[in-house]
């Protein structure tokens, strides 16, 4: 359990979680390299999260994750949130500003499934590209259920055309 923290200008991930369960409340991220919150093969909750300046993706939850979510505040992030690979992402109280991409919802790989993502109580404001989601990927904005709308998605994230390539 993580409870008041607040990390700044950070290479690469801010925080990267892997194959864990946990509670995180109270957290400000500012100018992470790369992605904000990464998640994979977890479960985890976050209450009370701010997120400026992420570099890559603000919330990022892969590897059959469950990431249950309230209250977050995201600005000024390449790509608000990710979910794929049988990943979950449940939000409730989101608020994304300025962001290239906000919502990306897609299978990477093989192995896993597509991704979900429920968003609810959801204010966003300068959102160029709103949504990339593949076929079987399931993204609920505000109780609609949103249209697939990109084949591949990984073929146009990891600096190809959003997002930040790894290095």
């Amino acid at each position: 359990t993580a409870r008041h923290r607040v990390l700044c200008s950070t290479y690469s991930d801010a925080i990267d979680i892997d194959f864990s369960n946990g509670t995180m409340t109270d957290i400000s991220i500012y100018n992470a390299g790369n992605d904000g919150i990464d998640v994979s093969g977890s479960q985890i909750h976050l209450t009370n999260i701010y997120i400026d300046k992420s570099g890559d993706k603000a919330i990022s939850s892969g590897e059959a994750s469950q990431m249950e979510i309230k209250n977050i505040q995201i600005y000024d992030s390449e790509i608000a949130f990710a979910s794929k690979d049988n990943a979950t992402i449940n939000a409730d109280q989101v608020s994304v500003s300025s962001a290239n991409v906000g919502f990306v919802v897609f299978q990477k790989k093989s192995e896993y499934g597509p991704g979900n993502m429920i968003i609810s109580n959801l204010k966003e404001h300068h959102i160029i590209k709103r949504t990339l989601i593949e076929k079987n990927s399931l993204l609920i904005l505000n109780g609609t259920k949103i249209q697939p709308n990109t084949k591949k998605v990984k073929n146009v994230l990891y600096g190809k055309q959003y997002g930040k390539a790894s290095k």
